[in-house]
Order: structure tokens, then sequence, then C-alpha cells
């Protein structure tokens, strides 16, 4: 049925992969959802693109989705798995420098193997800072969202490198495990994905995103990452969300609401979709 009143329990500005799953979440869960995008297609950066007679991805892999993943759970729970086939690749990245190209392997005790091969001298940092680094990614995947005061009082001793890293750049881990300057580079040159480089990144950042492609995998959707967002944009729209296209959003009017408001709201939507 064609929606004819203007109001909407949410509207979101944009139509990049973090919009897009926000809005299926919450029109899957029964809430009326706009999502305004002023380009013609949907995705942001997780989109292709043709140039004459080729066609360009934005995005070159996706990590963490073998099956269970908090990724592939997410993907499973709104219906992309349906819409898309994933293909699993076996490198994330291939570092090219002037003088050595090392192959980034999402097996980690290969990849460990090719630094090891590179690098001999540096063995027993590499052994410590791959170790170090899974540690840091279990702790992610056990710590609490929003811990109550008894959960904070015990991370210490739950998730002791979450405390030691949690203000540590991704140059000060690297520094305190190497010596070679061309290994701290190639181990670091995974920055440009977020931002910032190594001295000012968040190594635990860093190291979480490195992670998500050793624990869980990196994979290419067959027919490129358009695939992707358009399977978001119908999963949203067969939920009951509305994607309007070509949509510039001049001004945006802010009513204050308060928690409770918002909260009643959703209660009330809820009870009636009950």
């Amino acid at each position: 049925m064609k929606k004819t009143s203007n109001k909407y329990d949410a509207l979101i500005i944009g139509s990049g992969i973090g919009g897009l799953i926000c809005g299926a979440l919450l029109a899957k869960h029964g809430l009326d959802t706009l999502i305004l995008e002023q380009h013609f297609k949907p995705g942001g950066y997780v989109q292709s693109y043709k140039r004459d007679k080729f066609t360009f991805d934005v995005v070159h892999a996706i990590g963490g989705l073998k099956k269970g993943s908090q990724l592939e759970r997410i993907f499973s729970y709104i219906g992309v798995d349906k819409k898309v086939e994933f293909i699993e690749i076996d490198k994330t990245f291939k570092f090219i420098y002037p003088d050595i190209t090392i192959d980034c392997y999402t097996d980690i005790n290969r990849y460990k193997q090719e630094l090891i091969n590179n690098f001999p001298e540096e063995k027993e940092g590499i052994h410590k800072y791959f170790k170090t680094m899974q540690s840091i990614w279990k702790e992610m995947q056990s710590s609490y969202y929003r811990p109550t005061l008894s959960q904070f009082l015990t991370y210490l001793i739950r998730f002791p490198n979450l405390v030691r890293y949690y203000h540590s750049t991704h140059q000060e881990i690297l520094d305190r495990f190497f010596k070679d300057t061309r290994l701290k580079e190639i181990l670091g040159s995974g920055w440009g994905y977020l931002g910032l480089n190594n001295p000012r990144i968040s190594g635990l950042y860093l190291m979480g995103m490195y992670m998500s492609y050793h624990a869980g995998g990196a994979w290419y959707p067959k027919g490129g990452y358009q695939k992707i967002s358009d399977a978001f944009a119908e999963c949203f729209k067969e939920y009951g969300g509305n994607l309007r296209l070509n949509t510039k959003v001049k001004k945006i009017l802010i009513k204050k609401t308060g928690l409770l408001g918002l909260s009643l709201m959703m209660v009330k939507k809820l009870w009636r979709n009950a």
C-alpha cells in the first residue's frame, strides 16, 4: 500500500552502507523509515561505476563474512545473503614498495611466514605482535557495548590488552615490537583505509580492521559492490522503507523530543505492529 502521509518515525540522510543497514533494521522492526539520497543510485562508497567499457569498484574486499561472524549475522538477518553471492579471496592486500613486495594473506599463519621470510631478524617480534593482535580481537568480541559499573571494574582483569593499548597509536604499538623501519611501514600500510596515518590512528582500530580479515576471511561480491548496496536497498523497501534517490536535503529542522519521547514512540510503534 502506497504511503500517503509525509510523517515518518525515522529519517536518514544519505544511502551509504551505514544508512542502508540502519534503515533496513529500523524498517524490519516496524518503523516507518525514509532514506534521502542526492545521487541517482544507493551505496555511497560501496558502489561500482563505469568509465568507457570498464567497471570499477570503490571497495576492494569485505572482511569478516565467515559463517557465524558478526557481519555475516547482520547480512543474514537483513536478508542480503539471499541476494548476493560472495567469493572468498586469499589475499587482503598486496603491499608494493620500491625494494620489496609483501602479500597480506587472510590466513594469519601464512602472512606471518611471509613477513618472517623477508625479515628473519624480526621473527620474535612478529610472533609477539600477531599474538597481541589476536588477543586484542578476542577481547573486542567479548567486551561490553555499555558496561555496568561492576563490569567496568573487571576490565583490567578480563580485557588486559584493551586496557593496555586503548590510548596507543598504531605507531606506538609497532615501536614496542620492532626495530626495522621497513617492516613497521608494511605492517601499518592499511592505515589509508581508515583515514589517519600510523602516528595518529588508534592501534586498536587498525588492528581490529586487520583481524576482521584474518578471523573472518576476505570476500568479494560476485558482480561487483553495487550488488551489495542494491541488495540492502531492496531489503529496505521490502520491509516497507521509502528510498528517494536524486533528492538533496537543503535544510534540517530539529525538534527536541528527548529520550523519553523517542522511547515512547518506539514502544507505541512496536505495540501497534505486534
